[in-house]
C-alpha cells in the first residue's frame, strides 16, 4: 500500500495550512479538483502583485505578475510542495520582487528577483518575442510586503515599492 500523497494533495493541505497560519492574506481557491488546483493570493497594494500557486499531477507552478517558476514532481511531492510554498512566502514578502518591462505600454518581459547578500539577484526571466527596437520601453518594479522578511534580510535593509522608470 502506498501512503505517499500526490502533489495535488500535498499542495492542497499545505495551502490550507499556509492560509490558516497567515490569516491576513486574502487567498482564494480558483480551481480545486483531483486533477488540478490553483490558489490565488491577492495583492494588498497597487504596487504589489497577485501570487498564484498552481499544480497538476506532473508539476507545480508559482506565478507572480508574468514571471513564473515550474517545479516538476520528481520523486517527492512533499519536497516540491514545500519548495513551492516557500517561494510563495518569499513572493509575498519584500525578499522578492518582479520587474516588468513594457514596450509601447504592453508587458513583454518579467524578471523574478531575490535579495541575497545585499544585492538583487535574478532567479528567472520570462520574455515574449516582441520587437522592441526604436519603441518606447519602460520598466516597473512590483513588490509585496504582506509577510515579514526573516532575520538577515531585515538587517540588510530590504525595502521597496513599485517604481516606474525607463531602462
Amino acid at each position: 500500500m502506498n501512503s505517499k500523497k500526490s502533489l495535488i494533495e500535498e499542495l492542497r493541505n499545505g495551502g490550507k495550512a499556509f492560509l490558516e497560519e497567515y490569516t491576513g492574506l486574502e487567498g482564494e481557491w480558483t480551481r480545486s479538483s483531483d486533477k488540478e488546483i490553483e490558489l490565488t493570493i491577492k495583492k494588498k497594494t497597487e504596487n504589489g502583485f497577485d501570487v498564484v500557486l498552481y499544480a497538476d499531477k506532473r508539476e507545480a507552478i508559482v506565478f507572480g505578475q508574468g514571471a513564473h517558476i515550474h517545479m516538476e514532481r520528481c520523486n517527492d511531492p512533499h519536497e516540491v510542495a514545500s519548495y513551492a510554498l516557500g517561494l510563495t512566502y518569499d513572493l509575498l514578502s519584500k525578499r522578492m520582487r518582479i520587474i516588468e518591462y513594457t514596450v509601447s505600454g504592453r508587458p513583454y518581459k518579467w524578471k523574478m528577483q531575490t535579495f541575497i547578500d545585499g544585492k538583487w539577484r535574478t532567479n528567472t526571466i520570462i520574455r515574449l518575442f516582441v520587437w522592441t527596437m526604436f519603441r518606447n520601453k519602460k520598466q516597473r518594479i512590483y513588490q509585496n510586503g504582506q509577510l515579514s522578511v526573516w532575520g538577515k534580510m531585515v538587517e540588510q535593509g530590504v525595502e521597496g515599492d513599485a517604481v516606474d522608470r525607463a531602462p
